[in-house]
């Protein structure tokens, strides 16, 4: 009986230290990551604006602007990660000096619901992005002389919604 105790205790402790240790590892949070506080680029304007479809099926989602000044040559934007999602950082071809991410709203996402676990596993799933964000935060990753860099942008500026109009199907007017 004595054995089995200590048999017991021995487990019931190794599975709060294992417990412990797996909750420790899933807490990732910022000071993973280096951001630098000046970057050698400067961002004049900075804001993000949903916009939806005017259309049944056209979905809806958000497009995140960033207006640059001082924009150094040789750094390459990569992505932005706002709102617990990421999307890559493209030049605007209108403006090269403004970027944009968009990042498509959560009914755009077609899943695949189906009894057969083979035809389900085409959904992909959803993927964690590795900062602790805060509403109205966004983080820019860009590589610079070859070296992958953070920087953290606190004040993201939220714009109207953009309604689009429905579409004339027959183009009759």
């Amino acid at each position: 009986m004595y054995y089995l105790r200590k048999l017991i205790i021995i487990q019931i402790t190794t599975l709060i230290l294992v417990g412990c240790n797996s909750t420790k590892e899933q807490t990732n949070t910022n000071k993973d990551y280096n951001f630098i506080e000046s970057p050698s680029f400067t961002i004049i304007e900075s804001y993000y604006q949903h916009w939806v479809a005017g259309v049944q099926g056209g979905g809806s989602g958000i497009n995140v602007t960033i207006k640059l000044d001082n924009f150094v040559k040789g750094v390459t934007f990569e992505n932005l990660f706002f709102e617990g999602k990421s999307a890559p950082l493209k030049e605007q071809k209108i403006n090269t000096q403004v970027y944009q991410a968009k990042f498509k709203g959560d009914n755009n996402n077609e899943i695949i619901m189906d009894g057969e676990i083979i035809n389900e596993m085409a959904n992909t799933p959803p993927v964690k992005i590795p900062f602790n964000l805060n509403k109205n935060e966004a983080v820019v990753s860009y590589i610079e002389n070859g070296k992958l860099k953070f920087f953290k942008i606190s004040a993201l500026q939220e714009k109207p919604m953009i309604a689009y109009p429905s579409a004339n199907p027959n183009n009759n007017n």
